[in-house]
């Protein structure tokens, strides 16, 4: 998993591939044809003038590298999802592709996703935004034990933090009774 702040290439291969295309075809518009129409009394600007007909192609080459292995992450999801037959197919995935699992499935009903795979998610997994409602996913691959009360208050608190307006735990497995009890009449939902 990738630590700290995600980096923009990060970003890029996360993101649809085409935002990759998009920005490399701004980047070099802008790099070859607007900056160098600048004027300017600096001989220091002046001389990188020069210079910039060469970078917009270098720098659009460079923010093209993420597009390749943003369309084939994008149908390894998609594709994941479709090869799921039973709920043993989905036990046997990992943590990281349950989560991808997961969010593929609500990317599917209308929802903007955002995944967090840039570190410490603070609890939140998946956050999920329909207009401007905004909901908080919390995955649990556990198979051999429910989830308990201390996950359901842990996400209550964030949903309270983020000013989200609904809590959604999914695990492969259940949730105790304490659980239960504790997410009724709450905007919280379990999903085992």
């Amino acid at each position: 998993m990738r630590r700290g702040q995600p980096k923009l290439f990060d970003l890029l291969l996360d993101a649809p591939w085409w935002v990759s295309v998009l920005l490399a075809a701004i980047t070099y518009l802008f790099f070859t044809y607007v900056l160098p129409h600048f004027e300017s009394s600096n001989p220091f600007i002046n001389a990188f003038k020069a210079a910039f007909n060469y970078m917009g192609p270098l720098l659009s080459g460079l923010l093209l590298i993420p597009a390749p292995f943003a369309y084939f992450n994008a149908r390894r999801k998609r594709k994941l999802l479709d090869t799921q037959s039973n709920l043993d197919s989905i036990k046997a995935l990992s943590w990281k592709a349950f989560e991808e699992l997961v969010a593929e499935a609500y990317r599917r009903q209308g929802y903007r996703v955002i995944e967090n795979g840039f570190g410490p998610d603070g609890g939140v997994d998946i956050k999920l935004i329909k207009g401007e409602s905004v909901t908080l996913v919390q995955c649990k691959q556990w198979c051999s034990r429910n989830v308990g009360v201390s996950v359901a208050r842990e996400m209550f608190g964030v949903m309270t933090a983020e000013q989200a307006e609904q809590v959604i735990i999914i695990c492969c497995g259940g949730f105790t009774a304490d659980a239960i009890a504790f997410a009724k009449g709450k905007n919280l939902e379990l999903v085992g």
